[in-house]
Formats: structure tokens, sequence, C-alpha cells
């Protein structure tokens, strides 16, 4: 197996106290033949970022570690903890912990980089270790990755399978040519566009969507949720939660929005051709504002609404309890056309 090894040691500073509470960094870079099927990746905290190499590439994983104050302004409490100055031992100790350890195997390749909070500066209690995980990925392979806290990065397009999850770690993702699975409990979601299936839920966080194209599923308990385009079947789920809703033709065969309380906005295109399902129970109340619904032939009540928009076509269901559904309308947007890349 082809492996490339890359160590970097950077000290910089004076004292041996400051030495090692802000100048100290480890850099490791190893690449691994790309396995068949998926890459597993298990960062617990930090910053991870995982962007596209060739199809025929190698799986290339960088770290940066280093040491600094948990907070600027803590040199007193620095001089009132640090009993003694580090010895080499101890910081080689400290940074080995955090070096990745990968696993290779001809269908799937596992990466994990330990939890920095497991790392103890016994001489040092205001450190902290940061880190920062790049993986490059050839296009075309599936990724899962499993974190605590970590921020979780796609800035580009990424081709391939993507499923990502985490306790409280934010997503943020550009365009996903391929299936999308995102799950995290106090965290963000955010990414642009998904040509595949998408799952996304957020507990009490944010998640924002921009196009999907594949069938979706989107969920939130007491956060917020804003699709903004959508070409195939949608479901929106929420609990006490603010749900953001566009459509634009042509309109996909099933879109489906509930949640048990909160507010609900849907955008719709004048030009759009759909039939609109709307009922808020328990002393709610439907709003329409810019579109011809709630006349002539529609049943528009207090609390309700059936009414064709266009001529009718796909049903558009919304479902809330005790809270608003305020259906809105907007100049059409231009049709989005798939670019190939």
């Amino acid at each position: 197996m082809l492996r490339a090894f890359t160590f970097l040691l950077v000290l910089l500073g004076a004292s041996p106290l400051a030495l090692c509470s802000e100048s100290l960094a480890r850099e490791y870079i190893e690449s691994y033949p790309a396995p068949a099927e998926q890459v597993h990746l298990t960062v617990a905290r930090g910053l991870l970022e995982i962007v596209n190499g060739p199809a025929n590439g190698e799986v290339v994983v960088e770290a940066r570690l280093r040491l600094q104050g948990k907070a600027s302004g803590v040199e007193t409490a620095r001089k009132e903890t640090a009993t003694r100055p580090p010895s080499g031992a101890e910081l080689e100790r400290s940074f080995k912990r955090m070096k990745p350890e990968v696993k290779t195997g001809p269908r799937k390749l596992f990466v994990r980089v330990a939890d920095s909070h497991s790392v103890v500066f016994d001489w040092d209690s205001t450190l902290q270790m940061v880190i920062d995980v790049k993986v490059t990925i050839p296009a075309g392979l599936d990724v899962v990755v499993q974190s605590v806290t970590a921020g979780i990065t796609i800035p580009d397009v990424f081709r391939g399978n993507l499923e990502l999850r985490s306790d409280g770690g934010s997503f943020f993702a550009g365009r996903i040519e391929g299936d999308f699975i995102a799950r995290t409990d106090t965290g963000s979601i955010t990414v642009r566009e998904v040509t595949g299936r998408s799952e996304l839920r957020s507990d009490t966080g944010l998640v924002q969507a921009g196009r999907l194209h594949g069938p979706a599923g989107v969920r939130t308990l007491n956060g917020s949720i804003e699709v903004q385009h959508v070409h195939d079947r949608l479901k929106i789920r929420g609990s006490d939660a603010e749900l953001v809703l566009g459509i634009s033709q042509p309109v996909p065969e099933s879109l489906d929005v509930q949640t048990s309380a909160g507010h609900i906005w849907v955008n719709i295109d004048r030009d759009a051709a759909l039939t609109v399902d709307a009922v808020s129970h328990l002393l709610g109340n439907v709003r329409v504002r810019g579109l011809p619904l709630g006349q002539e032939d529609a049943t528009s009540h207090r609390s309700s609404l059936v009414s064709d928009l266009n001529g009718g076509g796909p049903t558009l269901r919304v479902r809330t309890y005790g809270g608003v559904i305020s259906i809105v309308g907007r100049d059409p947007i231009e049709a989005f056309e798939v670019e190939a890349r």
C-alpha cells in the first residue's frame, strides 16, 4: 500500500509555558488507496472539511492540531494553575493521542480522531486542544460521518452519497450530487442543493435547504425549517416550529407540511398549478395574500381553506394545531436547469 506521511512540528515563543499554550502545533498528512465502497469518518470535535478529489485518486487525511488557551486574557489563571513547564514526553503523549487512526480494507476505510476532551493538561488547566481536519475523498465514493460537536463543511460540489450525524455539530454543504442524510440534535443544517434523496433533521436548530431535486423528508422539534424549492415528493414535520416553503412550477406530486404548533409560511409562484388544502386546528387561522384563493368555488373558513390555483393540480397539504398558516403569492422563479458538471 502506498502511503505518504508528513509530520510537522512548529515551535515559536519565548518561555516554556507560553510555548506550550499558544504556539505548539502538529500537522499530520497521510494518504490511502480508496476503498471500493465507503469511507467512515469519526471526528468528535473541532472542524471537519470534506472535499472531492479525482475519481481514481486516494483518500487524503490532513489533521492540524494546536494548543491554545481556552479564552483570551487567561495569563493570571495560567500562572496560578501552571506549576511547572511540560516535559517533551508529556507534549508528545498529548499529540499522539489525537493523531488520526486509520483502518483500511478493500471495501471500507475508517478514520477516527479521538475526542479532544480526553486530553488533560495536568501542568496547565487553561489549555485546550484545537483540531482542524480535512479529508479528500475520490469523487463517487460514499461517506459516513459521526461527530459529537464537530462543525462539518462541504464547501464545493460533492459527488457521492453523504451521511452526517452529530449530537450538537452544525453542517454546511454546497451541492451534493447524490443522496444526503443529515441529523443533528442541537446544531443547524444548511445545504444549497441536493440531486438525490434528502433526509434532514435538527431537533432544535435551523434546517435550510435551497433546491431539493429528489424525494425529501425534513424534520425539527423546536427549531425552524426553510426549503426554497423542491422538485419531488416532500414531507416536512415540526413541533412548535416555524416552517417556510417555496413552491414553483413544475409542482411535485406530493407536498405534505405539518407542525403541532407554530407558524407555516408557504410562498407560491403565481403561475403554479396546484390544489391547496390547508387546515389550522384548535382556533388557528389560514391567511392568504397575493393569490386568488378562497374565491369562486373555493371553500374558505376561518381555520381552513381548500382551493384550486390555476385550474388545480397536485395537492399541497398543510396542517397545524393552534398555529397560523400564511399562503403568499410571489413572482415566478425561473425554471432551474441542472447543469452538467
